[in-house]
């Protein structure tokens, strides 16, 4: 059941990411949903001791099972995404002199821009 908490709280922040780029896009956040649907069938194997409710039933085994695969590559496809994003992100931000390596604007930053900037007035 603790993955049914990890589901749900993945799919809340990927909704609620309201960027014009967001981090996650979203329909990862609609397999997160599905994946906690398909994560609730598994808890009646208590009661059952065979069929498919059983906990080597199709139910309460297999589609837990495909359901976990299934997020996992899913989860593995977006962060591989927003991994390469952030990093493009970065590099454009340290072409254009705006950034420190961290990707953060800083003071620092926009002084060697403007440092830059007036060195190239004066050699002209």
């Amino acid at each position: 059941m603790d993955r049914v908490g990890q589901y749900l709280c993945v799919a809340i922040v990927t909704f609620a990411d309201k960027r014009p780029h967001p981090v996650f896009p979203r329909w990862y956040g609609y397999v997160s949903i599905w994946a906690t649907m398909t994560s609730l069938p598994p808890t009646l194997n208590v009661f059952f001791k065979s069929g498919p409710f059983a906990w080597n039933g199709a139910l309460a085994w297999w589609l837990q099972v495909s359901c976990i695969f299934a997020w996992v590559i899913a989860t593995l496809v977006v962060l591989l995404r927003a991994i390469n994003q952030q990093q493009a992100e970065e590099t454009a931000g340290l072409l254009a002199g705006r950034t420190d390596r961290n990707g953060e604007v800083t003071p620092a930053s926009c002084a060697i821009e403007m440092r830059f900037e007036e060195i190239e007035q004066l050699q002209a």
